[in-house]
């Protein structure tokens, strides 16, 4: 995955003496939408834990949130991981990291596509505003009836929405 960044000309300026150098940015993130906090210290995540969150919301689809998250995906983190703090988590703790975030819907299974996962976008994406509500409409649509968990996406449970109907 190719990684986009700006590039700015700055004024620093330091006992006196004042440079201007270039400095990159990364041009691309992902936006943090719900207050997820309490879900973190539920589950009690460590560094590894919010790393890999972090890692695969980086790395998910701009346009659906979803991502593929299969043996080479946990391999390309352990490398990253080791790469960046010497340290590298096991293959068993990324999978029950997984599951973690899917019991607490960070991660929406595709439950007719092994591996494949969609990032919750009621927590996180990437793109515009309008891009987040046109993901939610359409994983709420009947489109994706049997595909997902949709109770996922809600903010109170999906058999309420029924009730006197």
């Amino acid at each position: 995955m190719e990684k986009k960044y700006i590039t700015i000309n700055a004024s620093l300026t330091h006992q006196g003496i004042t440079v201007n150098p270039n400095i990159s940015f990364m041009k691309d993130g992902h936006t943090v939408h719900h207050n997820f906090q309490h879900i973190i210290l539920e589950l009690n995540l460590n560094a590894t834990g919010i790393s890999f969150l972090n890692y695969i919301c980086e790395r998910m689809n701009a346009k659906d949130n979803t991502i593929l998250i299969n043996g080479l995906f946990k391999v390309e983190y352990i490398s990253f991981a080791k790469q960046i703090s010497g340290k590298a988590p096991e293959i068993r703790t990324l999978g029950n990291l997984i599951d973690k975030f899917v019991e607490k819907y960070l991660l929406i299974e595709r439950l007719d596509l092994p591996f494949l996962y969609i990032v919750n976008p009621k927590y996180f994406s990437k793109g515009s505003k309008s891009a987040r509500k046109k993901l939610l409409v359409s994983l709420l649509s009947t489109d994706f009836d049997g595909k997902i968990n949709k109770e996922a996406l809600l903010n109170q449970p999906f058999q309420s929405f029924f009730i006197g109907k």
